[in-house]
């Protein structure tokens, strides 16, 4: 029998992703929590950290949808991951289903694994971050995870790779070039720095490569109709 809406989530209560969703519906529209690998999170304060660096990440994602037609750029939505996570990553990007995107729409919701997720970890959600979603975010098919840590400041940077996804070395330069999404540069010294003039200074090198205007075509092959 599904609780009423008093009863809130305990931290640390193991639920399918099902469940947790049928009873995630029946709490305030202000409340928040995530199902990560089966297990149940409640939500912390976010720090000044937090809050600027989201900022700065959605700005860039957001500057990169615009110019980049077939990709869409969230920040803070629900993801029905899979049958054992349901998430609010700090932001993701993804092709659209209609340019054959690997995502879905379900009963309004965004449902499968977007190509790329990023997380801004505080101090005490980086284990949560860097183990429990690290693995959920594999296990679904994630592409690309990009980590953000506050102490000390430093991104990471992890790629699919023979089912895994694989700790990357961050190139010389600080400039990220997210593999997912050809044009998408990350630096990654600017956004640590909260310089977000650099930071979309260095994505607009990005989308003046080659690389971008290749994918703008390959995606405008790809799109097979009017729906989202």
């Amino acid at each position: 029998m599904t609780p009423p809406p008093s009863a809130p989530f305990t931290a640390g209560e193991r639920l399918r992703r099902a469940e947790f969703h049928a009873r995630y519906l029946l709490t305030p529209e202000d409340f928040r929590a995530k199902l990560v690998g089966g297990v149940v999170h409640l939500p912390w304060r976010r720090t000044w950290f937090h809050g600027t660096r989201q900022s700065g990440l959605i700005h860039l994602f957001t500057r990169y949808d615009m110019e980049t037609p077939g990709v869409e750029a969230l920040g803070r939505t629900t993801i029905l991951l899979d049958d054992e996570s349901e998430v609010e990553p700090d932001g993701c990007v993804y092709m659209k289903p209609s340019f054959r995107g690997r995502v879905r729409l379900e009963d309004g919701y965004l449902a499968g694994a977007p190509e790329l997720v990023a997380e801004i970890a505080d101090p005490h959600t980086e284990e949560l971050d860097s183990v429990a979603k690290l693995r959920a975010y594999k296990q679904a098919g994630v592409i690309e995870y990009l980590l953000i840590l506050s102490t000390p400041p430093r991104v990471r940077w992890f790629i699919r790779h023979e089912g895994r996804l694989a700790d990357q070395a961050i190139p010389g330069d600080g400039v990220l070039p997210v593999r997912s999404f050809p044009g998408l540069w990350l630096d990654t010294a600017a956004l640590l720095a909260n310089d977000l003039p650099q930071v979309v200074a260095t994505l607009q090198r990005g989308l003046g490569t080659p690389e971008h205007a290749a994918f703008v075509v390959l995606l405008a092959s790809r799109r097979q109709g009017p729906t989202p």
